[in-house]
């Protein structure tokens, strides 16, 4: 993987391979695995219908993967989206919500093209 490509989409992947005992080639795999994952899928779902229980879990279910993986910027913007539904606001989820997307799909892009 280009460490510099994965650090440039707010990757913080030192600091990923020490989280994984130094072992980069089972962080990658992970990473790698990541594409895969069914939670921001259920949380657009779960947004678009409106279920805001749901909505929460699969957040925070995501933000404890992509905390695992050092996924940094995503990461701070969705702990923001967490804590939003935690305290069930309905202000400002939809455009936080849109601005995770961005990130999401960009995240996916480069760790498909990894």
């Amino acid at each position: 993987m280009n460490i510099q490509v994965l650090k440039g989409a707010g990757i913080n992947y030192d600091a990923g391979v020490k989280r994984f005992s130094g072992k980069a080639q089972l962080y990658e795999k992970f990473l790698e695995k990541f594409v895969d994952d069914p939670n921001f899928d259920s949380l657009e779902e779960a947004l678009k219908e409106g279920n805001t229980d749901l909505a929460f879990r699969s957040s925070h279910t995501l933000k404890g993967i992509v905390g695992n993986l050092s996924m940094d910027t995503f990461y701070a913007d969705l702990c923001e989206l967490v804590e939003m539904l935690r305290a069930q606001k309905s202000e400002g989820v939809d455009q936080q919500f849109a601005k995770l997307k961005t990130e999401y799909e960009e995240l996916l892009t480069v760790l498909e093209q990894e």
